[in-house]
Parts: structure tokens; sequence; C-alpha cells
């Protein structure tokens, strides 16, 4: 039973090895761009607002 079901996993991982790799390879790009993004914009040398341009995506102050 062991056997019958560790051969059904080698075969479905033989049969999608590309798109398994490719997945991987995707998520991993993803979580280190996302982290690099992070560190970039956390500097404060940056362009007050949210969106990186002046006086857009800056909240207004209530007084």
């Amino acid at each position: 039973m062991v056997n019958f079901l560790i051969e059904e996993l080698v075969l479905f991982v033989q049969s999608y090895y590309g798109m398994i790799m490719v997945t991987l390879f995707s998520i991993g790009v993803t979580y280190f761009a996302s982290k690099a993004w992070k560190i970039a914009s956390n500097q404060k040398d940056d362009i007050p607002g949210r969106l990186g341009i002046p006086l857009v995506g800056k909240r207004k102050r209530r007084i």
C-alpha cells in the first residue's frame, strides 16, 4: 500500500516536473522582488506620498 502511494507520487512529479519547477521559481522570484521593493521603498529620500508622485496620494491635514 505504501509502495503504491510512493509510486503514484513519483509518477505525478515526473509528469509535472517542468510545471512544478516553474511554479517554485516564480514564487521565489516574487518573494525576493517584494522583499527588495520593501527595502527600497523604506528609504527616507523618497518623494513624499504613497505613489511616489509629489502631492498625489498624500493625505490632507484637517485642522
